[in-house]
Order: C-alpha cells, then structure tokens, then sequence
C-alpha cells in the first residue's frame, strides 16, 4: 500500500494517455469531414491536453516528494473537467452517453488521489495547492 498514490498517478496517466489518442487521432486527424472544420481542431487540443495531463501524472509519480504540488495541478484539472463534462452531459442531449463514464471515472481517480495524498501520504491541502520554496 506505500506506492498506492504512485499507482493511481500511473493508472491516471494511462487512462489520460488512451484518450490522448482517441481525441488527437481518431477524432481530430482522422475525422476530417467534419463541419465546421474547427471541430477536429478542438479535439486535437484536447488530446494535446491529455498527452501534458499524462507527463506531469508520470513526473509526480517518479517523485512525489518534490511535485507534491503537481498533483495538486493534476487534482484541480480533474474537478474541472469531471465537472464540466456532468454539467454538460445533463444539460445537454448532444454530449454522447459515454462522455458520463469518462466524467465518473475522472472523479473517481480526483477521490483516489485527494485520499492517498491527504491518510496515506499524509501531505495537507496547502502542500497540494500551493508550492513550497
């Protein structure tokens, strides 16, 4: 159980990194024909998103001592994407249905990582969000 906040980061950077690909390859490059054409554009942003999401997931990982506050970074991006796309999917029928499991899965791991880093690393909110000299 020691290396439990290392394994989520690691599990948090595969599942970031899958759908890295998704959104970069298969929804932006390969989907060409799609109108207007800015939409390939933001998937591509946005899997460009998951790949920077997936480095600094590895790079606490390797170290958590010294990014402590990197994790904290990975914990805010998590809420704000978990929480866009649950808003977004209730308020909107045009979001398809499996944007909601995406949504389910990243607030899972914003639970796993917040329970790891607070019990079992023991680190405080404030070394989370705020980087120490």
């Amino acid at each position: 159980m020691k290396n439990s906040l290392k394994n989520v980061l690691l599990a948090g950077a595969a599942w970031d990194f899958i759908g890295g690909i998704i959104f970069f390859m298969v929804h932006g490059v390969l989907h060409k024909q799609l109108t207007p054409a800015i939409y390939p554009f933001y998937s591509m942003v946005i899997g460009i998103f998951l790949f920077m999401l997936t480095y600094i997931q590895i790079i606490s990982a390797v170290n958590i001592k010294r990014y402590v506050s990197s994790i904290g970074v990975v914990i805010f991006m998590r809420i704000c994407y978990a929480t866009t796309v649950l808003l977004y999917s209730i308020l909107s029928e045009l979001l398809p249905a499996q944007f909601f499991l995406i949504a389910v899965v990243d607030t899972t791991l914003v639970g796993l990582l917040v329970f790891f880093a607070t019990k079992r690393e023991r680190f405080t909110v404030r070394e989370l969000f705020v980087p120490q000299q």
